[in-house]
């Protein structure tokens, strides 16, 4: 008789990570999480919405990375995925406090247009301004980009791009709105370097505001 196959073991739990600053046991403004899979996973799914347990019917290629900020506080759940179906879930209940936000609006001149925004575009325009700022990528978000006429002599695309920056307070977001503004060439040297067809940084202007209420947050979710 034909023995019967040997059972695949299920893949090890993933690991939820939080990392920010805490006080009095919660994150100040925001916390970023990175979720990674089992040893000898294939992959690891998660989610931040109540009730909605992340499964292993397969991962979506445009997955977000297992990094991910969250402005609220939440419940993590992960769960690592491979030959074996699905681990046991695992789970991080994350408090976040009430923090702020700058919004910075600015257009690269240049040759690039808004059909040219890949993914991995926004990752290295996202990436250019964490570094001119000395801040981690995971607090920069692309809000909208857009393209409009440039002035001079021949009729220039240029790109109007609008960021959204995590900062722990008000307090905190005010001095980083001051210091943006004055960082347009550090942002344009920081975008060449990255292989951006970018000559400039122009009209760099940034507004802090409280964030605001998390009831109406966007829960995440995604494979890692």
């Amino acid at each position: 008789s034909t023995p019967a196959p040997t059972p695949v073991p299920a893949p090890p739990v993933p690991t939820v990570q939080a990392f920010g600053s805490k006080v009095g046991g919660a994150y100040e403004g925001y916390v970023t999480v990175t979720v990674t899979k089992g040893t000898g996973a294939t992959y690891a799914n998660y989610s931040t919405t109540k009730g909605q347990d992340p499964v292993c019917t397969g991962r979506s290629g445009d997955a977000p990375p297992g990094v991910f900020t969250l402005e609220s506080s939440a419940e993590v759940v992960a769960v690592s995925c491979g030959a074996g179906g699905a681990s046991s879930m695992v789970s991080a209940v994350l408090d976040v406090t009430v923090g702020a936000t700058v919004e910075v609006a600015f257009t690269l001149g240049g040759d690039l247009t808004a059909a040219d925004v890949t993914p991995a575009v926004e990752a290295a325009i996202v990436s250019g301004i964490a570094e001119s700022l000395g801040i981690d990528p995971s607090r920069v978000t692309i809000v909208s980009y857009s393209r409009r006429a440039a002035g001079g002599g021949r009729r220039l695309l240029a790109l109007s791009v609008v960021v959204k920056i995590l900062a722990k307070s008000l307090e905190e977001a005010s001095s980083l709105s001051t210091q943006v503004e004055s960082k347009g060439d550090a942002i344009a040297t920081a975008l060449k370097s990255k292989g951006l067809p970018v000559d400039k940084v122009e009209g760099v202007k940034a507004v802090a505001k409280k964030t605001e209420d998390p009831v109406g947050a966007t829960p995440a979710s995604g494979g890692g």
